[in-house]
């Protein structure tokens, strides 16, 4: 199901979350496509005093496709960075690619997302869609699959969760 359409009815943001509780705020009109397969909703809840419904999704495919205009926005340093994310509530820098473009490289050098928000006009969470996740390593995500194409200015963020073999030993 390509969700595009239905998320940029009220959706102005992603907010797009790290394993390290990172977070960066991207603006809806660089989303160029959002598509999550055999979606299972997990979770329905109210927010913000029981005025909000949010409504949250776990998929076992995940596909976005986000536009840069620069490649100086891909080159992300994280030793480098004064100040982490968003990981902390009054962290004095951004993490807005509006005001800190650089930012978005972040997604190309970790292959580490953990899910993607939508957020209002006021930053306030709308949905959320969580990864399928590897669990052979609890810091990357080894079913991700991370490129950026210089020529259309797209980036490409897919994971997609792989079958595996369980190999069951018994004793008799």
């Amino acid at each position: 199901m390509w969700i595009k359409d239905w998320v940029s009815k009220e959706t102005a943001f992603i907010e797009v979350s790290f394993e390290n509780v990172e977070q960066i705020v991207i603006p809806i009109g660089r989303l160029l496509r959002l598509e999550a397969k055999c979606m299972i909703a997990s979770k329905l809840g109210y927010e913000n005093n029981y005025n909000e419904m949010v409504v949250q999704f776990e998929a076992m495919y995940f596909h976005m496709q986000l536009s840069y205009e620069s490649e100086n926005e891909l080159v992300y340093q994280s030793r480098a960075e004064a100040q982490p994310l968003g990981m902390f509530t009054h962290n004095p820098l951004s993490n807005c690619t509006l005001d800190r473009p650089h930012i978005f490289g972040r997604l190309l050098h970790f292959r580490d997302v953990v899910s993607v928000l939508g957020l209002s006009e006021k930053k306030q969470r709308l949905w959320e869609l969580y990864l399928p996740w590897d669990d052979s390593d609890q810091y990357e995500n080894g079913w991700v699959n991370v490129n950026a194409n210089a020529v259309n200015g797209a980036l490409t963020y897919e994971a997609e969760m792989k079958r595996r073999r369980l190999k069951i030993k018994t004793t008799q």
